[in-house]
């Protein structure tokens, strides 16, 4: 995989932002330049340690799941881990 678009991330802050402060209600005290920041922060590192996240699926799922179901279980777990779900 490769880190997101500039307009990906552009849409990844509108909705965190949107979510965030319209949906959730919630006063980060965070502004858009920060929350740019954050997200490619958190894409760069995904990025880099994406090796590693496939290494700790075990066999045979590793072998038989796809990207988007890696990903999706990826971010079930993290926002499981969380309380957001």
């Amino acid at each position: 995989m490769a880190v997101l678009t500039t307009q990906e991330r552009a849409q990844a802050v509108r909705r965190l932002a949107r979510r965030m402060y319209d949906e959730q209600s919630q006063t980060a005290n965070l502004d858009l330049i920060q929350i740019v920041a954050a997200i490619a922060g958190i894409d760069d590192f995904l990025e880099s340690q994406m090796s590693a996240i496939n290494q700790a699926i075990p066999q045979p799922a590793r072998g038989v799941m796809t990207v988007p179901q890696k990903a999706e279980l990826l971010a079930y777990v993290a926002l499981k881990k969380t309380g957001a779900i």
